[in-house]
């Protein structure tokens, strides 16, 4: 984790995060927690940057973990400005562990199945499926569809039989929700 900016500590500050540092590197095993104000945020690389408030921090961090490991799990980014919780720990890794505003929630399963629950609502697997249906609504107007289909066939084979041709058609059958409605989401 580098400090962008040295110069803006105090100077006892300043001997304060060093020895913190050295200690750390010689084994110290107790982390360091500070309240920090999110100023940028990197979903790529799942770090932010923050500007620490309160706690024995440099003043400025860059490349802030958001996650324990840079791979698949819950990903949680915070709003710009909104306040964090920072730990740092022993090897001078740091780590968001509570957040004040959330911008979006993020679960990454493996490389395939990715979900995201943001200010545009929830997002599976990119969208790429488009929107949810309102299954009861679309089951009503198929349903009416069909109904119309059946009665046009009907009109159509008594104009046939009255011309002395013969046609039976068969009725096309209503849809039943039941048979294609997955109850394990919803919405």
């Amino acid at each position: 984790m580098e400090h962008k900016d040295k110069n803006s500590l105090t100077a006892s500050r300043q001997i304060e995060y060093a020895i913190r540092f050295f200690a750390g590197r010689l084994g110290l095993k107790t982390p360091v927690f500070a309240t920090a104000t999110v100023t940028k945020v990197n979903e790529a690389e799942r770090t932010c940057s923050v500007s620490v408030l309160m706690g024995d921090l440099p003043t400025d961090l860059d490349e802030v973990n958001l996650l324990a490991e840079n791979g698949d799990g819950l990903l949680k980014l915070p709003a710009i400005g909104s306040s964090v919780q920072i730990k740092m720990l022993p090897d001078n890794t740091c780590y968001v562990t509570m957040f004040s505003d959330l911008d979006a929630v993020v679960c990454f399963i493996d490389e395939t199945n990715e979900f995201r629950f943001d200010k545009n609502g929830f997002v599976w697997n990119q969208g790429i499926n488009g929107g949810m249906i309102k299954i009861d609504l679309l089951t009503t107007n198929i349903n009416t569809l069909i109904a119309t289909l059946n009665t046009n066939l009907t009109a159509i084979a008594a104009a046939i039989t009255s011309l002395g041709g013969t046609y039976a058609p068969t009725p096309a059958t209503p849809f039943v929700k039941s048979n294609y409605e997955d109850t394990s989401v919803k919405h």
